[in-house]
């Protein structure tokens, strides 16, 4: 993307990328369990934004990993066992 600003973060209408996407499966099911995998580095930024942004889908927000496949995996282990459908974006 040619940015400092990690692309989930980059703003479209005064909002992050993430913001929007998040909001699409929301409104699809509120029922769906949002699991946000994000660096450590950048978790304080992600709740300044929500704030400054007035963003308030619930989520859980869970620390990435060295890798992506690292990433999925915390993300998965913040998941309740039992029968899901798991997507990951």
């Amino acid at each position: 993307m040619k940015s400092d600003v990690p692309k989930q973060f980059l703003c479209i209408r005064g909002k992050p990328v993430l913001m929007h996407t998040m909001a699409k499966f929301y409104n699809y099911s509120k029922r769906i369990k949002i699991v946000v995998v994000l660096p450590a580095a950048e978790i304080e930024n992600w709740k300044k934004l929500c704030k400054k942004c007035v963003f308030k889908i619930p989520h859980t927000i869970v620390h990435g990993g060295k890798t992506r496949f690292d990433s999925v995996k915390n993300g998965l282990h913040a998941i309740d066992s039992g029968d899901n459908l798991i997507a990951i974006h």
